[in-house]
């Protein structure tokens, strides 16, 4: 309760992807769009009337609204400079970043395996386990010692599916933007 009347009077000023930026340029023109990242010496948003990513350089910058909330250019600069400190860390010690194919493969034979090449454990591991589950269904009912049901073999079959092709595209996708956020596209 506390926390919420602290953001409600006073809005959070930590700036994430997709916050709705206003920004006033020193000749008077106004940019209006979604905060996508920063760099050492600008500022990039989505700009949705052109449909294109803009660049922003911190020293044309008059005036800023974020969310709707006024922002002082100096908390603003300092906001984006603590952003680009995490960014520049991020690159010094990056996680694990194999091949998009290889994760995409390897979700193939265990539901959640792609996952946890990319150490994000918190999403692999619930799959592992359910898809492990699964499959341990399906292997009792195929040799003859579970209950001889053909709809649980088949119901076992079509979840793991289900898991499995959630845990290739998820993971191909996920290996995907960690490499072109690393520069390593084509590589």
């Amino acid at each position: 309760m506390i926390l919420w009347l602290c953001l409600f009077f006073r809005p959070a000023a930590a700036i994430d992807i997709n916050d709705h930026l206003l920004l006033e340029l020193q000749g008077g023109e106004r940019i209006e769009g979604w905060y996508l990242k920063t760099t050492d010496q600008a500022i990039v948003l989505s700009v949705p009337s052109t449909g294109r990513a803009t660049t922003v350089p911190f020293g044309v910058l008059k005036a800023v609204t974020i969310n709707d909330a006024p922002m002082t250019l100096d908390a603003f600069r300092a906001e984006l400079s603590s952003e680009w400190s995490k960014e520049l860390a991020w690159r010094a010690d990056p996680p694990p970043h194999p091949q998009p194919g290889v994760v995409a493969v390897s979700g193939i034979f265990l539901a959640g395996t792609g996952h946890g090449m990319l150490n994000e454990w918190s999403m692999g591991v619930p799959m592992i386990l359910v898809d492990a589950g699964f499959m341990s269904v399906v292997t009792i009912e195929a040799a003859g010692k579970g209950t001889g049901r053909a709809d649980i073999f088949f119901t076992a079959v079509l979840l793991s599916s289900i898991f499995k092709a959630y845990a290739v595209t998820d993971g191909h996708r996920r290996a995907k933007r960690r490499r072109e956020r690393l520069g390593l596209v084509g590589r």
